[in-house]
């Protein structure tokens, strides 16, 4: 349908609560939409987000202060965008070691499980 994202968001925490949903992008291509997206999902905890297109680690910082690092994916949007501006977008962030390790891999593997 032709949902918003906090329409398609409560719609998933609805109709699917079991089923873990990843939004590229972290929800949106620029700050308001990220902002939007990550308080849309404060209360959807199977919903998790990727870093892939974003270079600005406030981003990563904002989604933290959130919802947690727990819930936040490294993608690196390759071959669409530069590696090593992906990865620092993250590694840049002011966010502690512990946070940047799960984001970089352990809540891949934990999805996983």
């Amino acid at each position: 349908g032709n949902y918003g994202i906090d329409q398609s968001l409560l719609r998933i925490k609805r109709e699917f609560p079991k089923i873990k949903v990843i939004l590229g992008h972290m929800g949106g291509n620029d700050t308001s939409v990220v902002k939007k997206a990550i308080n849309a999902a404060k209360d959807i905890p199977n919903t998790f987000f990727d870093t892939s297109g974003i270079s600005t680690p406030y981003r990563v910082e904002y989604g933290v202060s959130v919802i947690g690092a727990k819930r936040i994916l490294f993608g690196s949007d390759f071959p669409w965008c530069s590696f090593r501006s992906m990865y620092y977008g993250v590694e840049d962030a002011l966010i502690d070691d512990k946070a940047k390790n799960l984001i970089f891999a352990e809540n891949f593997l934990n999805i996983l499980e």
